[in-house]
């Protein structure tokens, strides 16, 4: 083996073994050593660029890295703690789960099927599911129906607000468009559009038509008699 000390002789600066390590020293501490694998380092290493893949058996060596200008994995990446993200977040993949029980989402436009160039062909079904919204086999959804231009509704619809239909827009029934409702900018329509009769059906004890002050205007007793005012 090979020693180099001070010429005082208290603190070594260097020592290199037969057919083993090479270990360099600061103030008497080993800091650089080589091994049958590469270089041990005790301490911080600094450099102004570092160049190849630098890879570890225990990822928990890595304790601070500083700032980085790019990162390329090929594996699996996962985060302990919290991450922001200044920029722009592309996700190239097939599937994107989101594991979290609170979503907010700032941007007050959300887009589906989203593409380049002409989309239209894909957008047939595009929407949103709740999963087991009845239970754990039937879902809810809202989804669009490319071929009769509308959306979709799978249940229901309760609304406490008024339902605003512009004028010559129709409150539509029926499969073929049959009953109608609607204003055409004057005049208000109740139109059977279909090949059938518009039947008017009550449970209760008259069928009212009324003036604008709820006046009585004519009244219809079912199985009875028809009175006009």
């Amino acid at each position: 083996s090979v020693h180099l000390r001070t010429y005082q002789g208290n603190e070594v600066m260097l020592t290199a073994a037969k057919n083993g390590a090479v270990t360099l020293y600061y103030d008497n501490s080993a800091k650089i050593a080589t091994t049958s694998g590469g270089v041990s380092v005790t301490g911080a290493i600094t450099a102004t660029t570092l160049t190849g893949t630098l890879s570890t058996a225990a990822q928990t060596n890595i304790t601070s890295v500083g700032t980085l200008s790019s990162l390329t994995t090929s594996g699996n990446a996962t985060i302990g703690g919290n991450a922001t993200i200044t920029g722009n977040l592309t996700v190239n993949g097939s599937q994107t789960v989101l594991n979290t029980a609170t979503l907010d989402v700032e941007d007050k436009n959300i887009t589906l099927n989203k593409g380049s160039g002409d989309t239209s062909s894909t957008a047939d079904g595009a929407g949103i599911t709740i999963q087991d919204a009845v239970n754990s086999s039937t879902d809810a959804s809202l989804t669009w129906n490319a071929a009769g231009d509308k959306f979709i509704f799978s249940h229901k619809l309760r609304m406490f607000g008024q339902l605003e239909l512009p004028d010559n827009v129709k409150l539509i029934a029926g499969d073929s468009e049959d009953l109608q409702f609607y204003h055409n900018g004057t005049d208000s329509y109740i139109y059977e559009a279909g090949t059938g009769n518009l039947n008017i059906k009550s449970n209760g004890t008259f069928i009212n038509f009324l003036d604008n002050s709820n006046n009585l205007m004519a009244y219809m007793v079912p199985g009875g008699a028809v009175g006009l005012y």
